[in-house]
């Protein structure tokens, strides 16, 4: 054989042998990489599918404390419409001074609606709100509402209609209801806690005109109108 058949078979039996050592290495070594990374982002993909299924069942079941909106602290409406909002698709209950009156499912974007009939003076509400799916509940705060619907008290003491006066420097006194605001004049007034209130004016000579206004945080209220004449 030639030098170059020689070294033509040489070049073969090395490739030949470079190749199967390739093929053992990447058998021995590759291929059980190649799993073992297969198997890991199996395993990372199922770990990732769970935690989104306990995320999305916690969403689904999470029930959070509903809320009443807008609600006057004072009203002099018989008729109050009850607002508010929750988990979307969630059963309602309303309760007024502890009594259940009604029940509503909210819409799709959580929001919910009653007609209550108010009692004289302090009325106190608040809903429960239920899932469907997980039934759990949940209750929103307490909320108190003050029905007023007769005009506050006002009495003045030391002056009638028509009374002469022959000092121009007088005090006006009076007597109201608790959270009262009073104004003479349309100036306001201090009333003190037990309801009493004074008012230094000085009056003019002549006819002299005096309005009182007496009114409730729910929105009644009275007026009085006196003419007294300052005599010099």
């Amino acid at each position: 054989m030639s030098r170059r058949g020689k070294g033509i078979k040489a070049s073969l039996i090395f490739n030949l042998a470079l190749f199967l050592l390739l093929a053992y290495f990447f058998i021995r070594f590759g291929l059980r990489m190649f799993v073992d990374l297969a198997f890991f982002l199996t395993q990372d993909r199922k770990v990732a599918n769970t935690k989104n299924t306990a995320k999305q069942t916690q969403e689904v079941s999470l029930v959070t404390e509903p809320l009443l909106e807008n609600l006057p602290h004072a009203t002099n409406e018989a008729t109050l419409v009850v607002r508010g909002r929750t988990n979307p698709d969630n059963k309602v209950k309303l309760y007024q001074n502890g009594i259940f009156l009604n029940s509503v499912a909210a819409d799709y974007e959580g929001k919910f609606e009653f007609e209550a009939y108010l009692e004289d003076g302090k009325n106190e509400f608040y809903v429960r709100s239920t899932d469907e799916y997980s039934k759990k509940t949940s209750k929103s705060k307490t909320y108190q509402i003050l029905y007023l619907s007769e005009e506050p008290v006002l009495e003045l003491a030391n002056i009638d209609d028509g009374k002469r006066f022959y000092n121009a420097d007088i005090t006006i006194d009076g007597r109201t209801g608790k959270e009262i605001f009073i104004k003479i004049n349309g100036l306001p007034v201090v009333v003190r806690a037990d309801g009493t209130f004074s008012y230094p004016l000085t009056l003019k000579k002549g006819e002299n005109v005096i309005k009182v206004t007496a009114e409730d945080t729910a929105g009644n209220s009275i007026e009085k109108e006196l003419k007294v004449i300052y005599v010099e």
